[in-house]
């Protein structure tokens, strides 16, 4: 129960930052090394006795320490086809509302083509 609640309370703080591009590779990247480390122990076996007892069985540590130095290292706006994320969210947004009940748009759309999609009628 408690560690199912920490999991919903970290999805509604991504929630409420919002679902940016940032944002979700970051949650990702934490995750999958934090998790990763954790399973191969045998990792930390070079550094001192306090940072094996810390990292080496403790994946919240390593999750905590790879999303910090995440947030500080990528860079605040991620581009995406030359426009950035957001941006090209509200573009699509915007053409499926246009092009509704396009048979086109909606082939492009079903395919997981979102960018041919707004590009088309």
């Amino acid at each position: 129960m408690m560690f199912g609640n920490i999991i919903v309370t970290g999805f509604q703080m991504i929630a409420s930052a919002g679902f940016s591009q940032r944002n979700i590779v970051i949650a990702a990247l934490s995750l999958a090394i934090g998790i990763g480390f954790t399973q191969v122990g045998e990792l930390f076996v070079c550094f001192p006795e306090l940072v094996q007892s810390v990292f080496a069985q403790n994946c919240v540590a390593v999750v905590f320490l790879v999303a910090v130095i995440a947030n500080l290292v990528l860079p605040k706006d991620i581009f995406v086809d030359g426009a950035e994320a957001e941006g090209a969210a509200e573009h699509y947004k915007e053409a499926q509302a246009e092009n509704d009940g396009c048979a086109e748009f909606d082939a492009a759309q079903s395919e997981g083509t979102e960018a041919a999609a707004a590009k088309l009628c």
